[in-house]
């Protein structure tokens, strides 16, 4: 029951048919088909009742709807969920399961106004708890992925060679450590299609000479470029293709050479890729 004075509303609890709903005043919560939290800092709780909503069994909603107001000549009418933290710290939604934390799409302000920036967090325990920042949308607009797999390496040899697999030992950048620099193999850490593409830029042969840089998938040689030289000279190769890869799948780079070499220098080879999606 709840106690009126002629100062206002005072203390106890409003309880209105607890199964239902109840106002826990003294802590300042707020149940719905619940009279108990295993969460401290919940101030608000919506739960499934027995049976579910209903009569369903396996969801329940909590929705915000602008339906039936009449702003704008009935025509139109905004409905929002807002969060709002304190200070330069996190807000929005948290995603989570019984058996432990998700993710959540979440707002941060970041010590300025330029700062600004929505963030989808992944794993870990919590927000910003060991978790992955797999995107940033920036306050200018600029969509970021900083753990989306991407590599680029390059030649190290700064002499004509014939070695196949090309040697990439070298490495640019290697985001995930997805590819090794031992073997010049990059391994899919996920199913999706993967960009690569490789620069041979100095090719020396003589006349009728061949030359067959190749991307080879799982061991088995997939796709190639060409040169037949009909003089003696200097040339170069290039390979692109998007792959369709299944996780752990294998891609590096290949040479079938026929009277010919080619130069392994950090300018002149190299071999990237990245996960497009």
């Amino acid at each position: 029951m709840t106690t009126i004075t002629n100062t206002g509303v005072t203390t106890t609890d409003l309880a209105v048919d607890t199964d239902t709903v109840k106002v826990d005043s003294a802590n300042d919560r707020v149940y719905i088909n619940r009279t108990t939290q295993s969460s401290s800092h919940d101030a608000f709780v919506v739960s499934s009742p027995a049976g579910g909503v209903g009569g369903g069994a396996t969801r329940v909603n909590a929705t915000v709807t602008a339906e039936d107001l009449t702003g704008d000549s009935g025509a139109h009418a905004n409905a929002f969920l807002v969060t709002k933290a304190k200070g330069n710290y996190y807000n929005g939604l948290e995603m989570a399961s019984t058996s432990g934390h998700v993710g959540g799409w979440i707002g941060h302000w970041n010590g300025s106004s330029s700062d600004r920036e929505l963030q989808a967090r992944v794993g870990g325990t919590g927000i910003n708890a060991s978790d992955t920042l797999a995107m940033q949308v920036t306050s200018a607009g600029y969509v970021k992925q900083p753990a989306q797999p991407a590599f680029m390496a390059k030649g190290n040899n700064a002499t004509y060679i014939t070695t196949s697999p090309i040697p990439f030992p070298t490495v640019d950048y290697n985001i995930g450590n997805h590819y090794n620099n031992s073997n010049y193999t990059f391994t899919a850490p996920v199913a999706g299609r993967y960009f690569f593409h490789a620069h041979v830029g100095l090719v020396s042969a003589g006349s009728g000479n061949q030359i067959y840089p190749w991307f080879n998938v799982n061991g088995s040689n997939t796709q190639y470029t060409y040169h037949n030289v009909n003089a003696s000279g200097y040339n170069n190769c290039h390979l692109t293709c998007i792959f369709n890869l299944s996780a752990s799948d294998t891609v590096k780079v290949t040479m079938s050479l026929s009277g010919a070499t080619y130069y392994n220098g950090q300018a002149e080879t190299r071999f990237m890729g990245y996960l497009l999606g």
